[in-house]
């Protein structure tokens, strides 16, 4: 009887060891959420030559977090409808970017998008974009 409760001691211990050591109570990534403060930085900034780099990276990084994308999405919301090549470049790569994240959420934005801008180019990336974001979850 007395090796179960040690090994609760021993357990529990452990735990917090690894808790300890994580950064977080709960098992947080101190790195990835410092990575995920850099790209929020990054779209708060609406520097549109470091989002489009940004966006770049992104696509291989595999971070979903919807604190990134919601900055894209209101920047997209904000500016889809406004005319000329920098802002439809700009609104084009947003648009990329939301399915990049995979998530189901901006689905319904770009397709909103896709029926509303005035931008073919920026119908067409959008219209893209929602698709691949229904096939990457299976819809």
């Amino acid at each position: 009887m007395k090796t179960v409760s040690n090994f609760g001691g021993i357990l529990g211990l452990f735990c917090i060891v690894l808790a300890a050591g994580s950064g977080t109570a709960f098992g947080g990534n101190p790195a990835l959420e410092n990575e995920i403060k850099h790209y929020i930085a990054v779209f708060e900034s609406k520097n549109p030559q470091v989002q489009h780099e940004t966006i770049g990276e992104l696509s291989w990084k595999g971070i979903s977090d919807p604190r990134i994308y919601d900055l894209m999405e209101a920047q997209l919301l904000h500016g889809y409808t406004e005319r000329g090549h920098a802002i439809v470049e700009q609104m084009s790569w947003l648009a990329k970017g939301l399915a990049l994240s995979g998530l189901d959420k901006y689905r319904q934005t770009l397709e909103k998008v896709a029926a509303e801008a005035p931008s073919q180019k920026l119908k067409k990336h959008a219209k893209k974009n929602a698709q691949y974001i229904t096939l990457s979850i299976g819809i």
